[in-house]
């Protein structure tokens, strides 16, 4: 069986390799200064759960779960741009990312006999993941003449988001009659770090780790699509969609170009 741990292995040796054949960058003092551009490739681990929940005057506000999905790790690519400002032994600087990940979904169904919900067939969809994330996190760290150790952190953009909803097609009938949508929160932190390497001409390799997350989603009641007398049935229920707070761990190799280095 295929562990998530196999593929960070893979690149951890990877990148251990690349590092081995690094040379300096460049004859100048100031190594790690000026404006790069790179690409990342790499794969994470995740967690994060999404429930449906239906309640009803009369009962328990936590109501009847009626699906739960959770979400592991995937791999994870993209870009990577900004600029290095360095001073002896010191640099920082602005950088973005904008990465893809694997995306997550997940799909149930639910029958109800008429007891907390009008009876047929409920058919919940769940997207437990984004489809990637737009970083903004500047850098900090040590610049050597082969190796630049840094720390980052700042704010995150999910794009794609975790959207889920449920769809409701009642007995004898072949389509569904009424839907519910639920949208979920998209802002969020990183924080990490990483290294770089020198290789020759004006481009390094480097590893780095990051920590994303994106807050527990919003609590509410799912806004009813489909006919007036469709949704009329569900007047007096509610279906909730609840997130718990989304995190992810990112493990990504990146090659760099460095503009400043002729």
């Amino acid at each position: 069986m295929r562990t998530p741990s196999r593929p960070l292995a893979y690149l951890g040796t990877l990148a251990i390799g690349w590092f081995a054949v690094g040379a300096s960058m460049a004859e100048g003092p100031n190594v790690w200064d000026g404006p790069y551009v790179g690409a990342e490739l790499g794969g994470t681990t995740n967690s994060g759960c999404a429930r449906w929940i239906v309640s009803s005057a009369g009962m328990d506000l936590a109501g009847k779960t009626i699906s739960q999905a959770c979400t592991s790790g995937g791999s994870v690519g993209g870009v990577q741009f900004g600029e290095n400002f360095q001073y002896g032994h010191v640099f920082w600087g602005m950088a973005a990312d904008i990465n893809f990940s694997t995306r997550k979904t997940a799909a149930g169904s639910w029958v109800s006999n008429g007891s907390s919900a009008p009876a047929g067939s409920y058919f919940t969809a769940e997207r437990l993941s984004p489809d990637g994330f737009l970083i903004f996190a500047p850098r900090l760290g040590y610049a050597g003449r082969e190796w630049a150790p840094y720390l980052r952190a700042g704010g995150l953009v999910a794009f794609g988001g975790r959207d889920s909803s449920i769809t409701y097609k009642p007995p004898g009938e072949t389509v569904p009659t009424a839907s519910f949508n639920s949208g979920i929160d998209t802002l969020g932190w990183v924080a990490g770090g990483g290294v770089e390497r020198g290789l020759y001409g004006p481009w390094s390799v480097g590893f780095e780790y990051m920590h994303a997350s994106v807050g527990a989603g919003r609590s509410g009641a799912a806004s009813c699509s489909g006919t007036v007398a469709a949704c009329q049935g569900f007047s007096s229920i509610e279906f909730e969609n609840l997130h718990n707070a989304y995190t992810s761990n990112m493990f990504r190799i990146a090659v760099n170009y460095y503009f400043d280095y002729w």
